[in-house]
């Protein structure tokens, strides 16, 4: 950006303007909130190509990214509001990246350019076990913005992403990313995971299934093996693996010695161990992390949504749990958060009341 630059240039003339918004009351964060807003709409602008316009926008969030500063000087400056005035920054860059995307696809690759490494130095930021990249990604909406599975069909661009967040990932960072065999067939499959491999990740893992498939069974784990033996980076199996005669399959037919586990570990948490070949507790042993979800949910989720959260995973759950299946059927009829706490009090999965029904009693 060129506001060092800029900034020292118009530092005066922004005090001379700051002055007479002080004695007017207006606060630096009002200032900041302005100038976010206008320069949110050069991303509308930008995609339906309003250049001109979209560049007035930008300049004047420029401008006022610079008074709010001047302000915050007569005002007093404050920890909340240079949070605020980063983390507005950081979105409106975002924003005017992603209308240059939007407003033609050619630019897409240049976006992700920008976006994946900035994306990368905020996660490192945060000190995180491993960094992974989801290029297999089905959802509509993910897809439909040319996210997640919709890269499968551009080994350029994926080598293209993984090599700048590479340049960003310390190599004592594990850094991995995830594919799916394609987007309605399996025919690049091979150049994705090549290209992926050339980016610089330290292993992948590879879904048995395309975008087109979606979750539909079965998953195709011998062509996880084509693209095992066509890479030299150590490949993870993944899709379809609900039980233990599931996981032996999927490492015999897709050669690979290491299994990634999704829905099959949400539908029975105990699987990692019964794979290991230990001895399971049964569904006494899920009670209390099924009441240690549901006290995260209802601290972290709205009430009108929070039972549909719970349900989802009984759903899962009641593939092998009688007694989730019998939870369930208890709960389906029941909307409010209120009435699902006292159930599962009822029930014993609860020990106490979420602490916010307390609060209200």
């Amino acid at each position: 950006m060129f506001d060092r630059h800029l900034i020292p240039v118009i530092r005066r003339p922004l005090a001379a303007l700051a002055r007479p918004l002080c004695r007017a009351g207006v606060s630096a964060n009002q200032v900041s909130l302005a100038g976010f807003l206008i320069g949110m709409l050069a991303l509308p602008l930008l995609a339906f190509g309003c250049y001109q316009w979209a560049l007035a926008a930008i300049l004047l969030n420029r401008l006022l990214d610079g008074l709010d500063g001047a302000v915050a000087r007569e005002t007093g400056i404050t920890d909340c509001g240079g949070f605020l005035d980063i983390t507005l920054d950081f979105i409106f860059y975002a924003a005017v990246v992603l209308g240059f995307a939007l407003a033609d696809p050619a630019n897409a690759l240049a976006a992700a350019l920008l976006r994946s490494p900035a994306n990368a130095k905020r996660l490192l930021q945060h000190r995180p076990a491993g960094i992974d990249i989801n290029f297999g990604c089905p959802a509509p909406t993910v897809f439909r913005h040319r996210g997640g599975s919709a890269l499968l069909g551009e080994p350029d661009l994926l080598h293209a992403i993984v090599s700048a967040v590479r340049a960003e990932v310390p190599a004592d960072i594990p850094f991995t990313a995830k594919m799916r065999l394609g987007i309605a067939d399996s025919s690049l499959a091979v150049d994705c995971a090549q290209a992926i491999e050339a980016g610089g990740v330290d292993e992948l893992i590879v879904h048995g299934r395309t975008k087109v498939d979606g979750y539909k069974p079965p998953a195709r784990w011998a062509q996880i093996d084509r693209v095992r033996a066509a890479v030299g980076i150590p490949i993870i199996a993944n899709g379809e693996v609900w039980t233990v005669a599931d996981f032996r399959q999927c490492q015999q037919e897709s050669g690979c010695a290491d299994i990634m586990l999704g829905r099959g570990a949400l539908a029975d948490p105990l699987l990692p161990r019964k794979v290991r070949g230990e001895a399971g507790g049964g569904w006494p042993e899920l009670v209390p992390a099924v009441a240690t979800y549901w006290y995260g949910v209802r601290e972290r989720v709205m009430p009108v949504h929070a039972g549909g959260r719970l349900k989802q995973w009984l759903m899962l759950l009641r593939r092998h749990y009688p007694q989730a299946e019998a939870l369930y059927q208890q709960l389906r009829p029941v909307k409010a958060a209120e009435d699902i706490d006292r159930l599962l009090l009822a029930a014993g999965i609860l020990y106490r009341l979420p602490d916010r029904l307390l609060l209200a009693a």
